[in-house]
């Protein structure tokens, strides 16, 4: 599609609508004619929106269920509390945008970039959001529950009081994450880069956390019930009852090795 129709089309996007009838199953890629056939409230299920340029634009309560926006940018946009059930981001940047109490149920997030979002409580309910970029976004309060999140990026991210029970999230990176009071009931955290986190009141029963990088980690007053830990590193890791266990931190080296002095 030439860069002028998208301008169009992100234009009319912006300022008109579009709610058009489709068979189930059917979808239509968006024309600008198509926005210009009613005024109404932002609506297009089913659209085959991939590519599309919306830095910025302001999608407030739309309704875009079942659509396709892989490698759409969506830089600055206003999603929030917008519908996006089972739509496909697979791909597309979502930097510093707003879906605070939007629905993703079933969305496909993988390899998107979410970078500083403003996720709070929003749905990603069974979500697909596997090498997801998620670097300094505000998830609190926000539903991953069954979500797949393996090898995401949540570098710096704030999670309090998310939901995270039950999600495959092997090799994802929590660096300094804030998981104050979050629920991962059952997930599957192994081989995943928790060092730094602060889970203080976080509910981690039943969670597997083998091969785990603790370092740093802070779960005072967590729950640890029946939590598998086989092959985690603790290094400075603070547990539930307030214990600092340092089993794995590397050995202090002889100063004369430092400076590489050999004997007199």
């Amino acid at each position: 599609m030439q860069r002028w129709m998208v301008g169009a089309i992100a234009l009319c996007w912006l300022t008109l609508g579009w709610i058009m009838p489709l068979n189930a199953g059917e979808m239509r890629r968006a024309l600008p004619t198509d926005f210009e056939k009613l005024k109404a409230i932002v609506t297009c299920i089913r659209c085959d929106l991939q590519g599309f340029e919306l830095n910025g634009a302001d999608l407030f309560d739309a309704n875009l269920t079942d659509s396709y926006l892989a490698e759409a940018k969506l830089n600055n946009a206003n999603l929030g509390e917008a519908i996006l059930d089972r739509v496909s981001l697979r791909r597309a940047s979502l930097k510093k945008a707003s879906l605070r109490f939007a629905s993703l149920a079933g969305a496909d997030l993988r390899q998107a970039n979410l970078g500083a979002a403003d996720l709070v409580s929003a749905d990603f309910e069974g979500g697909l959001l596997d090498r997801a970029r998620l670097v300094d976004a505000n998830l609190n309060g926000a539903n991953l529950h069954g979500a797949s999140l393996i090898d995401t990026v949540f570098k710096q991210a704030s999670l309090r009081d998310a939901d995270l029970s039950a999600v495959e999230a092997t090799l994802a990176n929590f660096q300094g994450a804030d998981l104050n009071g979050a629920r991962l009931i059952g997930a599957d955290l192994s081989g995943a880069n928790l060092t730094g986190v602060v889970a203080a009141e976080a509910v981690l029963d039943e969670a597997d956390l083998t091969d785990t990088d603790l370092t740093d980690a802070n779960f005072a007053n967590a729950n640890f019930i029946n939590v598998y830990l086989m092959g985690a590193k603790f290094c400075h890791t603070t547990l539930p009852d307030g214990q600092e266990v340092n089993r794995d931190c590397p050995q202090d080296k002889p100063v004369a090795s430092l400076l590489n002095v050999g004997p007199a």
